[in-house]
């Protein structure tokens, strides 16, 4: 199999004004795909980093989109890519590094380098799992908190019920108590009558 010098692996960082619609940034996003599909490129992956701080002024934005992409293509591909970032008003900051030469396209591991994250997303992954953690941990600590103050509130409702079923038992005592001596009453009245 020849080996095609000409392949090379790049990764490109590019900012996006971050007062675009959802619409425009689509738009973006698919003017570097159909450009790396017109010269031969092959995307490997793209990253979205997100809204991110500048570190000083660009077009009076104070905070850019970032996007990550990596892909094989070869050094004409490069300079299109670049001129298009130029021309288009929705960009405001790009930078393309190359980091590999003579990549073989048919020994290139596609679903191995896609797979693999860049140490921002990596951080962001963690960041979004710790935070995953921190919610569910509160969710059980919410629910044992709910738990205990059901817990609490029973036992003083066990308490009450027993005095709530005494009561009526206790009245039914009294009545027992009144029927007994009306019916001495009665008794008594009948032997005074006789």
């Amino acid at each position: 199999m020849a080996r095609d010098p000409n392949y090379r692996k790049y990764e490109t960082v590019f900012i996006l004004r971050t007062d675009l619609s959802d619409e425009d940034k689509g738009k973006a996003l698919a003017k570097v795909d159909s450009i790396l599909k017109d010269f031969d490129g092959h995307a490997i992956r793209r990253e979205d980093w997100g809204p991110r701080k500048l570190a000083y002024k660009i077009e009076k934005q104070t905070k850019g989109l970032y996007f990550y992409q990596l892909f094989l293509g070869k050094g004409g591909l490069v300079l299109e890519l670049e001129r298009n970032f130029r021309l288009m008003d929705s960009v405001l900051k790009f930078m393309t590094v190359t980091i590999d030469d003579n990549i073989v396209l048919a020994d290139f591991d596609f679903a191995g380098e896609a797979k693999e994250l860049t140490w921002l997303a990596e951080q962001r992954g963690a960041k979004a799992a710790a935070a995953a953690e921190a919610e569910e941990r509160q969710a059980a600590e919410e629910a044992s908190a709910e738990a205990d103050a059901k817990e609490e509130t029973e036992p003083a409702k066990a308490e009450e019920a027993p005095e709530v079923a005494e009561a009526p038992e206790a009245e039914v005592a009294v009545e027992e108590k009144e029927e007994a001596e009306g019916g001495e009453e009665v008794a008594a009245e009948e032997e005074e009558v006789a």
